[in-house]
């Protein structure tokens, strides 16, 4: 589930719809923290404090989309409205559009998930853009002050045309100000006898090809001295424009020793690879190309296997030589194109140009399979190596050299706990095939629970007193056996969810919580145990209920359901109905997330309830947040007049609990207090 909040404003005459759809988007992942303008004051009111991200408008509504796109503009908040109708031809499109609306769809739920979603991520990346504007204006601004520092003659060139130089350019040129230079072509700094060797460079560049790495030639100062330079060149940007960065370098009087500086500063000693330095830089180069749509490329980290141990083997003095002959080896499995690099300790690393998923695969499994036919000879012992290969593709999707490496390094790190020997290669469009098929897994698992007595376990987490009430209070949480521990529901229940087996699970876990009330001496804990929608709607769940009741003698007051506020609201009717077989079993009731709907009070109206318990949203930062000490006060003081008890979950420290206390709330719980367990304290005793 998304940590990010989503503001919502529905703009809609039928709160129930709205809190049906509040209630689908939470299920589909989303953080929604919705709020309700039932007219143009209330709509200024929340774009004047609490902005929202999304606005949900009926067609037709308590709102008119002009007035709603209006207040929008006056405000000067970027916020989407999408407006949602119960009928869709053109003249519909056509008039939400001319209105303002950013997207119209029919009310159904699917549809309604699927343009939230999709306008939500549109939200984030125009804010992402902004933020990153944001920070390349002052990135700009301090390499312009780095730029003017530099003693290296730097300048910008486009189209031939100087637009940026800075001092130490200048000076070498003989020039007092940049306005001696402005739009000055290039050309006319080039020594004659090199001016058609430059210009058929500048033609090159006119025909996007990229430009060399330097050039050799004589350069002319303003009063008409020749000198040798050498001038290095990179595409860059300035002013937002695509322009060529020089940087001019006296030539070194020994050429030799140039070349050999640079080999240092490239290259590994031990491996004779380039150096991660350098690779990085190549990487950034590529990372350009494949943002831009050129072309992707493919990126391997390898390692070999069990390394430590080879090492203890033959001795660590014979490691940089075996990294060596491994090195050697890699570099003949490549394509002259595929370059390597020393990444680590005894890591490396390839790029390998004009990749895709499979080809990547493909290099990687070669190397994988060569490395291991291949014998190392290293002194006197003879070693044989095996290689685990992990790698992601560089491309429009993935663009971003730091994200590049986490993907390709989690892969590497995912083939080594496999057990080594093996390749993994990420491929950035299969994560809804992925999906689905993780869903048919999970499914699997559920059944297989399900038919099984000991298919789930169930947790106890207590449920504290602040205000010296009497008993003691517990929430079941379910949880799946598996041979590696329990799992947490958040895994397996969405699947659940979607074959409709909840009603299912809901009878499990209240049968195994009776059953767990019989553990317990003559003063029975309280438990609390959730509900979900489905439930409601079986029409046997009642008689089943009493009958367990019955059958295990225990008193009906021990145990407390529990449903969610979003869920509740758009259920009305049928949990009327239950709750009046709950009240006859002596069975409390609760309102899980309450004050994360639309009309939370207007509900309590409809829906009695013993307690309240508080959206977690509510009581993040609790301590520090006035605000939210506000509303929790007024959910306490509104409870309290109704004879109704507060909880407050997931409380993460005790300064929230002293202030949750002079809030007024009952109960509070969390894994600060107590981390849920098998078995409750009471239960331990009894045994």
């Amino acid at each position: 589930m998304s940590t990010t909040p989503l503001r919502i404003c529905f703009v809609d005459d039928q709160l129930e719809d709205a809190e049906r759809l509040v209630s689908v988007l939470r299920n589909a992942g989303l953080a929604v923290r919705p709020n309700h303008a039932r007219d143009s004051e209330t709509l200024a009111e929340l774009l004047a404090g609490d902005v929202p991200d999304m606005i949900l408008a009926a067609l037709p509504g308590p709102i008119s989309l002009t007035e709603i796109t209006d207040q929008i503009g006056k405000a000067g908040k970027d916020i989407a409205v999408i407006a949602l109708t119960d009928k869709m031809d053109t003249d519909v499109r056509l008039h939400a559009f001319d209105e303002g609306a950013i997207a119209v769809e029919l009310r159904q739920p699917a549809l309604v998930v699927s343009v939230v979603k999709r306008q939500f991520e549109q939200l984030r990346t125009r804010r992402d853009v902004r933020r990153l504007e944001t920070a390349l204006r002052e990135s700009e601004r301090r390499c312009d002050a780095l730029l003017d520092s530099s003693r290296d003659p730097i300048a910008y060139v486009h189209e031939g045309m100087h637009i940026r130089a800075n001092r130490a350019y200048l000076e070498m040129f003989g020039f007092e100000e940049f306005e001696d230079i402005e739009s000055q072509p290039l050309l006319d700094l080039i020594a004659p006898a090199d001016a058609d060797k430059f210009k058929q460079l500048l033609k090159r560049l006119a025909k996007g090809e990229p430009p060399p790495d330097h050039l050799e030639l004589h350069l002319r100062q303003q009063n008409g001295e020749l000198f040798p330079g050498r001038m290095e060149f990179s595409s860059a940007t300035y002013a937002g424009e695509h322009c060529l960065q020089l940087v001019i370098r006296k030539p070194q009087a020994d050429p030799a020793l140039a070349a050999e500086l640079t080999r240092l500063k490239e290259r590994d000693l031990v491996t004779e690879l380039f150096n991660r330095v350098y690779f990085t830089g190549l990487l950034e180069k590529a990372a350009d190309e494949a943002a831009g749509g050129k072309r992707n490329h493919g990126v391997l980290l390898i390692e070999p296997d069990n390394f430590a141990n080879v090492l203890a083997n033959i001795g660590v003095g014979q490691g940089d030589l075996l990294l060596a002959d491994l090195a050697k080896a890699v570099v003949n499995i490549l394509d002259g194109n595929d370059v390597a690099a020393r990444f680590g300790d005894h890591q490396f690393a390839v790029l390998t140009p004009s990749a895709n998923v499979d080809t990547a695969k493909a290099l990687a499994e070669r190397l994988r399979q060569r490395i291991s036919d291949h014998i190392f000879e290293v002194g006197q012992s003879s070693v044989s190596l095996t290689l685990s290969v992990g790698g992601a593709l560089l491309c429009e999707k993935l663009n971003r050299v730091p994200a590049l490496l986490n993907q390709a390094s989690s892969s590497l790190r995912t083939a080594l706990d496999e057990g080594g020997n093996r390749v993994n290669v990420h491929d950035p469009y299969a994560e809804e095939r992925a999906e689905s098929t993780r869903n048919a897994h999970w499914l699997k698992l559920v059944k297989e629970a399900l038919a099984q007595e000991d298919g789930f376990a169930l947790f106890f987490q207590p449920v504290v007193c602040l205000q010296g009430g009497v008993g003691d209070y517990h929430e079941v949480l379910l949880r799946m056996n598996s041979p590696r521990g329990e799992i947490l529901p958040s895994y397996f229940l969405p699947a659940a969810q979607q074959a409709g087996l909840m009603a299912q699970i809901d009878r499990w876990v209240i049968l195994h919580a009776i059953r767990k009330l019989l553990t317990f001496g003559k003063k029975p804990p309280t438990l609390f145990v959730s509900l979900s929608s489905d439930t409601l709607e079986d029409e046997t769940f009642p008689g089943w209920l009493a009958e367990q009741i019955k059958v295990h003698r225990i008193s009906g007051d021990r145990l407390v359901l529990q449903l969610s506020e979003s869920e509740a609201a758009t259920s009305v009717k049928p949990l009327k109905a239950l709750l009046h077989h709950l009240t006859q079993l002596r069975i409390g009731f609760a309102i899980k997330d309450f004050g994360a709907g639309l009309a939370s009070y207007q509900l309590l109206k409809h829906v009695p309830a013993q307690y309240l318990k508080i959206d977690k949203n509510y009581l993040a930062d609790f301590a520090g947040n006035t605000e939210f000490q506000k509303k929790v006060t007024e959910i306490c003081e509104k409870a309290h007049a109704s004879n109704m008890m507060v909880i407050a979950p997931h409380v993460a420290d005790m300064a929230s609990v002293s202030v949750l206390y002079q809030c007024g709330v009952n109960f509070v719980q969390g894994n600060f207090l107590h981390e849920p367990a098998k078995d409750t304290p009471q239960a331990v005793n009894a045994a």
